[in-house]
C-alpha cells in the first residue's frame, strides 16, 4: 500500500478497506511505531499498551480536539494531537474472549474529534453536523465526500503532515458547503471534552451510530439522549439517523463506503429515532407457575408476578412487574486464612456443612436509560431466613450504596422478594472459600497454586489484574499498592533476559553500593543478605516468622532500608520511599493485626522516644506482641455478634521495624534480627549507607521494577518447582531445608563460643533468610546470570552456602555482642548510647561548656554532632573526661544521675524501680566503672580536677567507660 506514508503494508491496507483517502491518512498523522514503548506516554500505560497488543507493531490514530483545531486554523497553523488510541497489528484477546482491536490508554479522556484539515468556518458556521462513531468512519465519510467533488487527492514524495494538511484544508474550502464531521470514541462516550463548546443552533445534525438502533437497547438509550441534548440543550434545527443497509447486523459508514456507496446516497438512509426496544421480562420459572408469587426476570433486573387471564374484561394474561429490583444468591462462603496443610497441599479444604459461612446476595436493577446496575450485599447466614430491610442491623450486611440508594430497596414484600431470589438462578449457588490475605491461593492454578498480591495474579503464564483482590482498600488502606513488576511467561528466553537484568542490578545495588558507607564490604554484603532474604522470604510457600528490627538515629537510613525492603512488594504504579511506608507505630492493635496478617511483608515504622511515657510503652508493647505473634504465629481470637468464634487473622507477613533503640528484653531480641544504622558527616566509616550516587542509584533501581520483577521471578520458579517436583514434595522438601540451616547455624555459632541452645531462636529466624537467598541463586542458576556483580556474591553452590552463613551470623555479632537477658542497667545504658550517638543528650567537659576532648570525631559521638565545638542545644547530662587527673588513662563519662534519668525514664522498663534503683542496678550488673573517683553514695561517686588556671573543681556522677557507653570510639586516652 504505497500510497499511504507513515503506516505499514497491514495499516495501509486497513485504511484502504476503510474507504479513506491518503491524503486524509496523512494529515490527520496515522503513523506506525515498533512498540508502545517508543511512544511519549507515560510508563503506566506503556505497561498497559504491552500487555494489550502494544508489545509489537502498533498504528497510531491521532484525535483532535474541536476547540484546539479552531484554534489553529483561524491561526492558519497545523493542530497538534490532543491524544492517541492504538491499533495493534498483532490484536490481543480481552476479557470474554473479545479481541481488542482499539486501545485506548488509560487515563486519557477521549475528547471529541474533528479532522485537524477541518477550515475554520466549517466549525464556526457549518452546514451540516456527522455525528460518528470512531475515527475511520469520520475519516471514510470526508475522503468521500472529497472524492464526490471530484478533489484532486493525490499524494506527492515529499508531502509530510503540515503539507498534506494544508492542501486538504484548502481542499475543503473550495466545497460549496461546509461539513463538520465529528467522531466519538464509543456510543455512551459523546459527552467528551469538546461537547460543549458547539455553537450550532439551527443547525442540521446526522448521527451515524456503528450498531443497530432499532434493536440495540444501549445504543438506542445512548441515541435518544445525544438527541435530546442536541435538540434542547443545542437548540439545532433538526436530528436525523443514519441507518444503512447491510448483509450483517453492524453496517458502518467505512463498511458501506468500501462497498460502492457514495456520499449522495447517504440522504435516502436517514430516519427518525425509531420506537424504544423493549427490555427483557420474561420471568426465569423452572415449573408450574404459582399465582400470587413472585419470579426474578431472566436478566435479573426485576420482580414480576402473574396476572391470570379475565374473561370479562378481555385480558388475556401476562407478567406485571412488581418490584424494579432483581436479585440472586450468589455464593456462600466461609472468610478464613490457609491453613498451613492447605499451603502445604496446594488444595483447598471444601466448605463442609458445619463450617460457620456468609452469603453474597447479587442484586441488580435497570436504570432509566437501560443500563444494568449491579451489587453485592455480604452478610451472615441469617440474611437467608430474614426480610432485606433488617439485614444491615440483624445479619451485619455491607449493602453498597448503589443498592440502598434505589427508590425501591428494601423491598416491602420482603418475604416474597427473598423466596424469588433464593429460587432465581439456584444452581449458581457457588460455595467457597475466601482466603482474605495475600499470597498463595490454595485450590487454584493448575500444578501450582496462583500467588495473589494487590490487585495481581501471578501464575507460569504471567502476570494479570483481577476485578477481585484477596484485600481491599477498605480491608487494609494502601493494599493496592502492593503487588510486582510484570513478567510474561515463565522460562522463555525474553524472561530469563529479563531477570538476568534485574539480578545483576539488584546486587549491584544493595550488594556493592547502598551499604559501603562505612567501607567494611562483608558488613555491607551481610545487611544486604538480611534485606534481601528478609524481604523474599514470603514467595516460599512455608509460614514466615521473620521479624526485623532497624535501629538508628534519624537520618541514618533505617526508613530508607525499609522502603528498600517494601519495593520487592511494590505494584508498577508506586513506590514505596523512606517517606511513604504503610505502617505506623502509632497504629492501633487492631490495624497492626490485619496487616500482619494480609500482605507479604509489613512495616512499622518510626518507634521512637515519645514525650507521653503511656504513648512510648504502649507502641513499644505493641510491637512487642506484633514480633511474638509472629513468631508463634499466633493471632487473637474474639467472637463475633453471634457468639460464636470469630476469623482468627494468622500473622504470616515478614515484620520491619524502625526505631531509634533497641526493643528491650531477651525473649523480644532473640525473635528479631536487628541492624544498627548510623551517620557522622565528619567521619564517613561510621555511615551505615554509602555514597549519596550508591543510594540514588539503588532507589532508582527500585523504582524501575527491578526489585519486584525479581519477586515476580521467585514466585514463578517456585511454581515451576512445584509442578516440576509435585508442590507437596517441593513444600515438605522446603522445610526439611529449613530445618538443615537452622543446624547449620546453631554448629557455626556453636564454634564461636555460643550456646547452641540458646542461640536456636535466633537460628530458626536466621535460616529464612539464609533459605530465601539459596533459591533466589538457584533461579539465578536457572537464568544463566552471570553478571559480574552478581557472581562474586552468588558463587558455587558449596562456598555460597557457607559464606552466607558466616555474613549472617557476622551480623548477628556486630548488631549485638549478647542476646542475653538485659537487665535494668543494660537497657538504661543502650538507651544512653543512642540518644548520645543520635545527637539527643550530650556530655560536656569538667571545666567548661565545651566539648570535652576537641576530637570532632569523639566528640561527635557523645552529642557534639556538628563536630566543630559549636555547643549543642541538646540537654547535658554529665561530663566526659579521662580517669587519670593528668589526662591520660582510659576515656570515661560522669552521668549525672538527675538529669541523665529524666531523659531517659520514658524509654525503659522500670516495672516499679525507682531513681537510685535503676543507677543502683549499673553498679550490680559490673557497667559502672570501679576505681573512679571516690564513692560519695550509694550509686555515685565524686571526681576532682585542677583546672588549668589552678581551680580545684568536684562533680558527681556514676562513671561509665566510653568504651562502654559508645562502642570503640572511647578505648584510650591517646590523642
Amino acid at each position: 500500500m504505497s500510497d499511504f506514508i507513515a503506516v505499514s503494508e497491514a495499516s495501509g491496507k486497513k485504511l484502504a478497506s476503510s474507504a479513506i483517502d491518503p491524503l486524509v491518512a496523512l494529515s490527520r498523522g496515522y503513523r506506525r511505531v515498533e512498540n508502545a514503548g517508543e511512544l511519549d506516554i507515560s510508563a503506566s500505560q506503556k505497561r498497559q499498551a504491552k500487555k494489550m497488543g502494544g508489545a509489537g507493531p502498533v498504528m497510531v490514530m491521532p484525535w483532535h480536539r474541536i476547540d484546539e483545531v479552531a484554534s489553529s486554523a483561524s491561526r492558519l497553523e497545523v493542530a497538534k494531537e490532543s491524544c492517541i488510541q492504538m491499533r495493534p497489528e498483532n490484536p490481543v484477546v480481552g476479557t470474554g474472549g473479545k479481541v481488542v482491536k482499539y486501545l485506548n490508554l488509560k487515563g486519557e479522556k477521549m475528547p471529541l474529534d474533528i479532522h485537524p484539515a477541518t477550515p475554520i468556518e466549517n466549525i464556526k458556521n457549518p452546514d451540516i453536523i456527522y455525528i460518528t462513531e470512531g475515527l475511520l468512519k469520520a475519516d471514510a465519510l470526508l475522503s468521500n465526500i472529497l472524492k464526490e467533488n471530484e478533489i484532486n487527492t493525490e499524494t506527492k514524495k515529499d508531502d509530510d503532515k503540515t503539507s498534506a494538511t494544508v492542501r486538504l484544508r484548502k481542499a475543503l474550502e473550495s466545497l460549496g458547503f461546509r461539513p463538520l464531521i465529528i467522531s466519538i470514541v464509543g456510543v455512551a462516550n459523546w459527552r467528551g471534552p469538546g461537547i460543549e463548546t458547539l455553537a450550532i443552533k439551527g443547525k442540521k445534525v446526522v448521527i451515524a451510530f456503528d450498531a443497530d438502533i432499532a434493536s440495540n437497547f444501549n445504543v438506542w438509550t445512548q441515541a435518544d439522549k445525544l438527541s435530546r441534548f442536541l435538540i434542547d440543550d443545542k437548540q439545532v434545527s433538526s436530528v436525523k439517523f443514519l441507518t444503512l443497509a447491510g448483509e450483517e447486523e453492524k453496517t458502518g459508514l467505512d463498511d458501506f463506503f468500501a462497498s460502492g456507496g457514495t456520499y449522495s446516497e447517504l440522504e435516502d438512509a436517514l430516519t427518525d429515532l425509531p420506537p424504544r426496544p423493549k427490555a427483557d421480562l420474561t420471568p426465569d420459572v423452572d415449573g408450574e407457575i404459582e399465582l400470587k408469587r413472585w419470579y426474578i426476570s431472566k436478566d435479573g433486573t426485576a420482580a414480576l408476578t402473574y396476572v391470570p387471564p379475565n374473561g370479562e374484561s378481555g385480558f388475556d394474561g401476562d407478567w406485571m412487574k412488581v418490584c424494579d429490583l432483581g436479585g440472586r444468591i450468589k455464593s456462600i462462603f466461609t472468610s478464613r486464612c490457609p491453613e498451613d496443610r492447605e499451603i502445604e497441599s496446594g488444595k483447598s479444604r471444601p466448605l463442609g456443612d458445619k463450617d460457620p459461612y456468609q452469603v453474597e446476595v447479587e442484586v441488580s436493577y435497570r436504570t432509566g436509560d437501560g443500563k444494568v446496575v449491579t451489587g453485592v450485599i455480604a452478610g451472615s447466614s441469617q440474611m437467608l431466613d430474614t426480610p432485606p430491610n433488617r439485614w444491615r442491623k440483624e445479619c451485619n450486611a455491607s449493602i453498597p450504596a448503589s443498592i440502598s440508594l434505589h427508590p425501591q430497596w428494601p423491598p416491602k414484600e420482603g418475604d416474597l422478594w427473598l423466596r424469588a431470589v433464593k429460587s432465581h438462578r439456584w444452581q449458581e449457588i457457588e460455595k467457597k472459600v475466601v482466603y482474605e490475605v495475600m499470597g498463595y491461593r490454595p485450590g487454584s492454578g493448575n500444578g501450582a497454586p496462583d500467588f495473589l498480591v494487590g490487585t495481581q495474579k501471578i501464575s507460569p503464564d504471567g502476570v494479570e489484574e483481577i476485578a477481585d483482590p484477596p484485600v481491599t482498600e477498605e480491608m487494609l488502606k494502601g493494599s493496592y499498592s502492593f503487588g510486582v513488576s510484570e513478567l510474561g511467561a515463565f522460562g522463555t528466553e525474553e524472561w530469563k533476559g529479563q531477570v538476568r537484568e534485574a539480578l545483576g542490578l539488584m546486587t549491584k545495588a544493595l550488594y556493592f553500593g547502598a551499604y559501603r558507607g562505612g567501607g567494611n564490604l562483608q558488613h555491607a554484603r551481610s545487611i544486604a543478605d538480611i534485606v534481601v532474604g528478609a524481604s523474599l522470604f514470603n514467595t516460599l510457600p512455608i509460614p514466615s516468622r521473620l521479624s526485623t528490627m532497624l535501629i538508628g538515629a534519624p537520618g541514618t537510613g533505617k526508613s530508607w532500608t525499609a522502603s528498600q525492603m517494601m519495593n520487592f512488594w511494590t505494584s508498577p504504579d508506586s513506590c514505596w520511599t523512606n517517606n511513604h511506608l504503610p505502617g505506623n507505630a502509632g497504629d492501633t492493635s487492631a490495624a497492626t493485626e490485619i496487616a500482619l496478617a494480609s500482605p507479604p511483608i509489613w512495616c512499622v515504622d518510626d518507634l521512637a522516644p515519645s514525650s507521653s511515657k503511656r504513648a512510648s510503652d504502649s507502641a513499644k508493647e505493641a510491637v512487642a506482641n506484633a514480633i511474638r505473634a509472629i513468631h508463634n504465629r499466633t493471632g487473637k481470637r474474639r467472637s463475633n455478634p453471634q457468639l460464636t468464634s470469630a476469623n482468627v487473622r494468622v500473622p504470616n507477613a515478614v515484620l520491619v521495624v524502625t526505631g531509634e533503640n533497641p526493643l528491650q528484653g531477651e525473649s523480644i531480641r532473640q525473635r528479631t534480627i536487628e541492624i544498627f544504622f548510623s551517620k557522622d558527616k565528619d567521619d564517613p566509616t561510621r555511615n551505615t549507607l554509602g555514597k549519596n550516587e550508591d543510594v540514588m542509584f539503588a532507589e532508582d533501581v527500585a523504582e524501575d521494577g527491578y526489585y519486584s520483577l525479581i519477586t515476580c521471578a521467585m514466585i514463578q520458579y517456585v511454581q515451576h518447582l512445584g509442578i516440576q517436583m509435585g508442590w507437596e514434595n517441593l513444600t515438605k522438601s522446603l522445610k526439611k531445608s529449613l530445618d538443615k540451616k537452622t543446624a547449620s547455624l546453631q554448629d557455626l555459632a556453636r564454634t564461636r563460643g555460643e550456646d547452641a541452645g540458646s542461640f536456636k531462636r535466633r537460628a530458626e529466624i536466621c535460616s529464612q533468610v539464609v533459605l530465601a537467598l539459596s533459591v533466589l541463586r538457584s533461579l539465578g542458576e536457572y537464568v544463566g546470570a552471570e553478571d559480574e556483580y552478581w557472581s562474586e556474591i552468588f558463587t558455587d553452590k558449596k562456598s555460597y552456602q557457607i559464606e552466607v552463613n558466616e555474613r549472617v551470623l557476622a551480623l548477628f555479632y556486630a548488631s549485638s555482642s549478647e542476646v542475653e537477658e538485659s537487665g535494668l542497667g543494660e537497657q538504661a545504658l543502650s538507651v544512653l548510647s543512642g540518644k548520645l550517638l543520635s545527637g539527643a543528650v550530650h556530655l560536656r567537659s569538667a571545666f567548661d561548656s565545651s566539648a570535652p576532648y576537641g576530637q570532632p570525631a569523639i566528640d561527635s559521638m557523645i552529642g557534639w554532632a556538628k563536630g566543630d565545638g559549636t555547643s549543642p542545644n541538646s540537654p547535658c547530662i554529665g561530663y566526659a573526661l579521662n580517669t587519670e587527673p593528668d589526662g591520660t588513662g582510659a576515656r570515661v563519662a560522669i552521668i549525672n544521675t538527675q538529669s541523665a534519668y529524666k531523659e531517659i525514664k520514658g524509654d525503659i522498663e522500670l516495672h516499679g524501680f525507682s531513681r537510685s534503683g535503676l543507677w543502683n542496678a549499673m553498679w550490680t550488673e559490673g557497667i559502672a566503672q570501679k576505681g573512679v573517683g571516690t564513692p560519695r553514695r550509694k550509686t555515685t561517686v565524686q571526681v576532682r580536677r585542677t583546672s588549668a588556671d589552678g581551680q580545684s573543681i568536684a562533680i558527681c556522677g556514676v562513671p561509665i567507660l566510653l568504651d562502654k557507653l559508645i562502642g570503640n570510639g572511647g578505648d584510650d586516652g591517646s590523642d
